[in-house]
């Protein structure tokens, strides 16, 4: 395996579930309050407009194409569903919400190479197409933005 590979296998988990559920608990447990309330409703947005749509539009994930099996219960279906990848909307979530807090010129552009790192790892390991990265991207991007918006307008 060579550097390349072994760096995308290890970097495409900072867009996983348990890694999103790691940093809400670090945000609340440390702070600042505000960030765990704009990752948590921007996280719970994601979800369900990723979820509704995996239910929607089932596509299977390049690594399975020649499999015709059909997913058995309500959550393999959003499993192996593979539009749009969960993954890239986290990555970029965290990346906005993180870098709009913390206003740091450098910490914002290591957080975007993570972000896009995340999303490349997605479609070098035939997880998701580059359609399903970038409107899972789109959808992390207009959630952090909307629920920046309203916190800052509404609230």
């Amino acid at each position: 395996m060579n550097v390349v590979h072994s760096y995308l296998d290890a970097i495409t988990n900072l867009g996983s579930l348990p890694f999103v559920l790691v940093v809400l608990v670090f945000m609340y447990a440390a702070g600042p309050l505000d960030l765990f309330v704009d990752l948590l409703l921007s996280w719970l947005g994601v979800f369900i407009l990723i979820a509704l749509i995996k239910l929607i539009f089932f596509k299977r994930r390049p690594e399975r194409k020649g499999d015709k099996s059909v997913p058995t219960s309500f959550v393999d279906r959003i499993d192996q569903s593979t539009f749009p990848s969960f993954h890239a909307a986290n990555a970029a979530m965290l990346a906005i919400l993180l870098a709009f807090t913390f206003k740091n010129i450098y910490l914002s552009i290591f957080l975007a190479f993570l972000a896009i790192s995340v999303m490349v790892s997605r479609v070098h390991l035939k997880k998701h197409y580059f359609l399903d990265v970038s409107v899972g991207a789109v959808i992390g991007i207009i959630a952090s933005f909307f629920v920046l918006w309203a916190a800052h307008t509404i609230f």
